[in-house]
């Protein structure tokens, strides 16, 4: 039986810990929501029973509550898990790229390079290495999650005036029919805002953690349970 010589790299362990917390969020929010919607729904008629609301109260209560449960918090959680999941990576791989640098002993730095982000890395790590994450099978979506997480940051998840800026939300939208949009319901609350399914945001974090197994792997790091790739 093989023996494999575990090697623990704090940067892949801290990559794979850090996804492994965006994808337990996920599943939190996924069970949390709806279990918190029913728990104050039933609280609720409770009370209105109990004091003897007219139904015109009550139902102006259960809107307010579904507001909160259906349309703020599934759009709050979502945005923050992008915006927290676009964090993770444009950290790491900036980490990666630096690291990388300093085993070729390069003389530039990733601040060198212009440009911002993950293109940023990109470029670095071409110049300095035969790795070309722009190859990658993930690379797309990646590039996907930074323009969605650009557009809920700058524009507050609210489409734009400009042609220009509605074809690029329409360009975004198109691949993830079922999971990205802006629904009819949000006119109800005064404007049109992007919603981001979770399960959206799940698959997003398992393209970002693909991205890095393959990432770590190139680059002779050791996998996430410390064992180093096997030389061929």
């Amino acid at each position: 039986m093989a023996k494999f010589r575990l090697t623990i790299d704090f940067l892949v362990m801290e990559t794979f810990q850090r996804l492994f917390g965006v994808l337990s969020l996920c599943n939190l929010f996924d069970q949390a929501i709806p279990e918190a919607e029913l728990e104050e729904a039933a609280s609720l008629r409770a009370i209105a029973d109990g004091e003897g609301w007219e139904y015109g109260e009550y139902l102006a209560e259960v809107e307010g509550l579904e507001a909160k449960f259906r349309h703020w918090l599934p759009r709050l959680s979502a945005n923050s898990i992008i915006i927290l999941l676009h964090s993770i990576l444009e950290t790491q791989l900036a980490a990666f790229a630096e690291a990388v640098g300093r085993t070729k002993r390069s003389t530039f730095r990733l601040r060198h390079i212009k440009g911002k982000g993950i293109e940023q890395a990109r470029l670095f790590l071409q110049g300095v290495s035969t790795i070309d994450i722009g190859t990658d099978p993930s690379w797309k979506r990646l590039e996907d999650l930074c323009e969605l997480r650009d557009f809920i940051v700058h524009q507050g998840g609210k489409l734009g005036e400009t042609k220009e800026q509605q074809q690029s939300v329409a360009r975004l939208l198109r691949p993830y029919e079922g999971n990205l949009a802006f629904p009819e319901a949000g006119k109800l609350y005064g404007f049109d805002e992007i919603w981001v399914s979770i399960s959206l945001c799940r698959m997003f974090a398992q393209e970002v953690e693909g991205f890095f197994e393959r990432l770590f792997k190139a680059a002779g790091f050791p996998d996430r349970h410390g064992i180093p790739p096997v030389e061929e």
